[in-house]
């Protein structure tokens, strides 16, 4: 990114911090990494920031309090807030931290991706608004890959343009897909139609901050490609969504993976059942309970381990 996009990162435990820290500045980002909300209010009183992460339970000024300050002076479009969580904590608070003004939650991981995915969401959402606030005119936002095609659409006359880069994504030259919304929603899997327009409608509305989704378009050749899709809107005075503009990117190793993911808790599952009869066997059969016992701990060794490298739940019931 040129020039970097400022981050201010406010976290009170010093090594978590400094890890996220890392991450961050490695992905190429400029961090300012303070304790609390007091140190956060100094920081943006000092520079101007892109983005800013905020942890909840902080000493002096905690995170809701320094958000209502931040939103006193910028709104959720001028600079996004995202709200730092432990894991598996503030699901049910969800609601009450985007009503005071968060654009978006993360929850704290020893894995990065999470965190790097939605900070790069949410400043490339920025970068959107900012182009299409100039009417879609001078040099293209910067986005993740070649692979990556815009598309605008004029909501009041019905007019889309879609990017060279995006008719390539489906296997077209520029000449050959026209510049009309049926030439997108023709392409779209019929299962997966009626949840892409839910959404664009709904972002419309404005009952989301932006529009997002993972769905299947056709390919020249005929098959079906996933991909990811995202977007904002601008509205006139009255509020009305008057344009959209966005980018759709390939996803398919994405979705491949995934599906691997699946087999492997699946497969996980079906060995820790095999244990689980096999333990009855044991109780009449010493060397055999042993071997069922070490089996379990090894399942439990094995779903640990692939938990952490890939994230999710394989069950907790032990064999």
């Amino acid at each position: 990114m040129s020039p970097k996009s400022a981050i201010l990162l406010l976290e009170d435990d010093a090594f978590t911090r400094r890890m996220m820290q890392l991450h961050l500045e490695g992905a190429g980002y400029s961090v300012t990494a303070v304790e609390n909300g007091v140190e956060g209010q100094g920081a943006l009183e000092g520079q101007s920031f892109d983005l800013v992460l905020t942890d909840v339970m902080m000493p002096e000024m905690d995170g809701l309090t320094f958000l209502a300050k931040v939103r006193e002076v910028h709104n959720k479009e001028s600079l996004p807030v995202l709200m730092l969580t432990a894991m598996n904590e503030g699901g049910d608070r969800t609601p009450e931290f985007l009503e005071k003004g968060a654009n978006d939650l993360v929850s704290k991981s020893k894995d990065p991706t999470m965190l790097l995915y939605k900070v790069r969401l949410h400043l490339e959402l920025n970068r959107l608004r900012e182009f299409a606030a100039r009417g879609g005119g001078g040099a293209e936002p910067e986005f993740r890959g070649p692979n990556d095609g815009l598309w605008s659409w004029d909501l009041q006359n019905g007019q889309v343009n879609f990017s060279t880069r995006w008719k390539k994504i489906i296997g077209h030259e520029t000449d050959e897909i026209e510049n009309n919304l049926d030439e997108w929603f023709s392409r779209i899997h019929p299962a997966d139609f009626e949840m892409v327009s839910s959404r664009l409608r709904g972002h419309q509305a404005r009952e989301s901050s932006h529009f997002e989704a993972d769905y299947r378009m056709k390919h020249k050749d005929g098959s079906y490609h996933w991909v990811h899709d995202f977007g904002v809107a601008i509205f006139g005075t009255s509020g009305r969504a008057m344009r959209m503009i966005g980018a759709m990117s390939w996803i398919l190793p994405r979705k491949e993976w995934e599906r691997e993911h699946k087999i492997i808790a699946h497969e996980l599952l079906v060995l820790r059942n095999m244990a689980q009869e096999l333990k009855a066997y044991g109780e009449t059969n010493d060397d055999l309970g042993k071997t069922v016992e070490n089996l379990g701990d090894h399942l439990d060794l094995l779903t640990g381990k692939i938990k952490t490298l890939l994230g999710g739940d394989f069950g907790t019931d032990r064999a």
